[in-house]
């Protein structure tokens, strides 16, 4: 049993299920990207629910500290005069709070909570996208459009739980990350650089655990 992988489109052969009738999941043998059979995706509707549920306060001490690996990246990079993207920003945009706060300016996107189109007029110099990628049904697209988005020059900040390239079923039984029902594709180091060459960043590299690709 193998699927085509999302990624890059190599054979992706079955890699786990716990029981009948419980999500499956492939491992691409190129790129090392694990994804979902999409035939488990929950519905729109379930979906907005689970996200309804986090408690995303952007006061919070937890979220802020879990979220400041990508706030100093961007503080790293850029000045307050740079204008950037939340994609993905979910209802508490704390990125966001928290660059405003330093003087930063950002718009937010994301389809549920801040379904705004006037974003895809736009360029930014940066974009942060924090706990949003493992959500992508279709990354290569989801890639795509933000290269797009960014200017010439721009940088993607993106932070997930990543995978090792070598992932095995002992590995992913015990990797929590994927009992959350919205999380559907998980990467490794070998999946990144194969979007890199598949979108046409001109550089990748991990910073503080921060996935950075320039355009």
């Amino acid at each position: 049993m193998a699927k085509t992988c999302i990624i890059c489109q190599a054979d992706a052969p079955f890699l786990y299920q716990t029981k009948p009738h419980s999500p499956i999941y492939y491992r691409c043998e190129n790129c090392c990207c694990v994804f979902e059979d999409e035939h488990f995706f929950i519905p729109a509707d379930e979906e907005k629910k689970r996200y309804d549920t986090h408690n995303n306060d952007v006061e919070d001490a937890r979220y802020q500290n879990f979220v400041s690996p990508v706030v100093n990246q961007v503080k790293k990079y850029y000045n307050q005069q740079a204008i950037g993207l939340d994609f993905g920003a979910g209802s508490g945009p704390v990125i966001t709070k928290m660059l405003n706060d330093a003087g930063y300016q950002l718009d937010c996107y994301d389809p549920y909570y801040f379904p705004d189109t006037d974003v895809k007029e736009n360029h930014y110099d940066y974009i942060v996208c924090c706990e949003t990628m493992e959500h992508f049904y279709h990354p290569i697209d989801e890639f795509k459009w933000m290269k797009k988005l960014l200017k010439n020059g721009g940088i993607f900040f993106g932070k997930t739980k990543m995978i090792p390239n070598l992932v095995d079923e002992a590995y992913f039984d015990g990797f929590g990350y994927k009992n959350d029902p919205t999380h559907v594709v998980f990467y490794a180091e070998n999946t990144l650089q194969k979007i890199k060459e598949i979108v046409g960043f001109t550089d990748f590299h991990l910073s503080d655990k921060i996935i950075i690709f320039k355009k």
